[in-house]
């Protein structure tokens, strides 16, 4: 049975593991892979994937640690990526397919069932966030079963025609699992792809270039050292957003205590600062020192990472070392700048539309609930760069104007206020005017596709992801990638608004007046607020260090 053997063989390569029996740990973890794909196939739910993808987490970092360590580096590159993302890439080769090749009744075949299949998937996000516990009955009136029992039938067509597709000679490989050659299409030339990891035994980096694999072991990244690192890290986070709450309270209610919540604010907010800072310098001694190194030694200016597990929380580009004598600290993104990606065949996939759409045409959403000071002052900036430009602010930015106009445009500005649903990421969310805010979910659920060159979410939290499944990768960035965006400016924590402000009018006119790539303008805008903008509290990474750039 798949499920015992998955645990047997789970246990078995955890055992060689520990005793570093590579080629052991390899065979036994295969099994188990084996085991789980065949649980995950025979789920329809995307919520019963996830639940098997979450039985089988893990198993593929050790794999590629231990195929690293038998010289295996091919296949520790697929290995990671076919564990990356999983679904997000199945949705994307599902729903972009291009089957010029196929015969016109099998396109509208195969167009027929992937349109039933996403209109049975918003039920069944509906049946995950809106079921009342009371009873079995959805929001739409009909039971999961009922549902459940229409996706399988719809399946079964679609595995019908998508056989007959894979018998042409240009679609053996239709919607199959990647392989290698499908990680080296979305390499650069002048752009390798990081894959990063990090186990029990140590950690590890796949550098996947043109030319090979790279293979950079970082031997002190171990899952214990990490998650000691992420655990303060978010200790400290959270103690700071709880205490500017207490504060923000205070003032509203006047109390008595105000001046003595005032002051906790200020305890949490350095202790917060003081963490970010211990450790970015840590992820330079532990991750990102031989990355540079290597990049660096290969002639590389530009990577993107794709960090695995926990490591997707971290401002990887932001790890520093000091610098020479009075010289200020040096930043990783000073050497080589980070782009991150989901998975190689996310990449991919972003690069098309980014090949394909121009981006003049921008939606700004601005400030939906008027608390935002310096809001209005940033999309005004933003909008003079774009001769068709439509904006919405206050009472007219309600939820259902946003994703009534998100396809008629190809570049969105969000100056808004955002947050990650850390356990429920389909519900992280950027906040509208009213009560409804714009969810994952809500991205998801969009009917009219769009192409979109660029998505910037001037707000709080937009880059964070899941906590139960980190390498699902699911939150707002990789929400509006699979809604179309190439590219997705994003933040990791909860950022500061006139700062925030002042990069996002500098990201703009680096993109727009000098021509430079989204990655080249967004890097552009940091080391300028952080050196030349003539705010020294603004040096802090705190105020820069958030912003990533997912996609391309």
């Amino acid at each position: 049975m798949p499920d015992r053997a998955l645990q047997t063989a789970r246990n078995l390569g955890a055992l060689h593991f520990e005793h570093g029996a590579w080629s052991e740990a390899i065979e036994a973890y295969r099994v188990a892979q084996a085991a789980s794909d065949t649980l995950y196939l025979q789920t329809i739910t995307q919520a019963g994937k996830r639940a098997e993808i979450g039985r089988g987490a893990g198993v593929a970092n050790h794999v590629a640690y231990a195929l690293a360590h038998e010289g295996k580096l091919e296949e520790a590159v697929l290995g990671l990526e076919r564990g990356r993302a999983r679904l997000l890439a199945e949705t994307l080769a599902r729903d972009r397919a291009v089957l010029d090749h196929a015969d016109d009744q099998e396109r509208a075949e195969y167009e027929a069932a992937v349109k039933e299949i996403r209109n049975l998937e918003r039920e069944l996000r509906a049946t995950e966030l809106n079921v009342d516990e009371a009873s079995p009955t959805l929001v739409t009136g009909r039971s999961f079963v009922q549902i459940a029992r229409d996706m399988s039938l719809i399946h079964e067509k679609l595995d019908k025609v998508v056989a007959t597709i894979r018998a042409h000679p240009s679609y053996e490989n239709f919607l199959t699992q990647p392989v290698f050659d499908d990680v080296i299409t979305a390499v650069q030339s002048d752009m390798p792809l990081v894959y990063l990891v990090a186990t029990p035994a140590g950690g590890l980096a796949l550098v996947a270039h043109h030319d090979g694999v790279e293979h950079i072991p970082l031997r002190s990244l171990t899952d214990k050292a990490l998650l000691a690192r992420v655990r303060r890290w978010f200790e400290a986070y959270f103690t700071h957003l709880e205490a500017r709450k207490a504060r923000a309270k205070a003032e509203r209610e006047r109390t008595e205590d105000l001046e003595r919540m005032r002051s906790a604010e200020e305890y949490a907010r350095r202790k917060w600062n003081d963490i970010l800072v211990a450790t970015t310098r840590w992820l330079w001694n532990a991750v990102m020192e031989p990355i540079v190194a290597t990049l660096s030694g290969l002639g590389y200016r530009q990577a993107t990472l794709i960090p695995t597990g926990f490591l997707a929380f971290l401002p990887l580009h932001a790890a520093w070392r000091p610098g020479n004598k009075s010289a200020p600290p040096r930043y990783a993104l000073n050497d080589v700048a980070f782009a991150y990606a989901p998975s190689a065949i996310a990449l991919t996939y972003a690069r098309q539309v980014a090949d394909d759409v121009c981006g003049d045409k921008l939606f700004a959403v601005n400030n939906p609930d008027g608390s935002l000071r310096h809001a209005t002052q940033e999309v005004s900036a933003v909008v003079g760069h774009f001769k068709k430009s439509r904006q919405v602010a206050d009472y007219k930015a309600t939820c259902n104007t946003v994703l009534r106009a998100l396809p008629k445009y190809d570049v969105y500005h969000f100056a808004c206020h955002g947050s990650n649903d850390w356990q429920s990421p389909l519900q992280s969310a950027l906040w509208m005017y009213g009560e409804l805010p714009l969810t994952v979910s809500d991205l998801l659920d969009l009917k009219e596709e769009a192409q979109v060159r660029l998505a910037f979410l001037s707000a709080c939290e937009t880059g964070l992801i899941g906590t139960e499944l980190p390498d699902e990768v699911v939150g707002l960035a990789t929400g509006f990638m699979q809604a179309g965006a190439a590219g997705v400016v994003s933040t990791l924590w909860s950022v500061d608004d006139e700062s925030t402000a002042s990069l996002a009018g500098r990201f703009y006119e680096n993109w727009k007046v000098g021509n430079m790539s989204p990655l080249e303008a967004l890097v552009g805008a940091q080391q300028w607020l952080r050196d030349d903008s003539g705010r020294d509290q603004w040096k802090h990474p705190y105020h820069w260090a958030a912003f990533t750039m997912t996609g391309v």
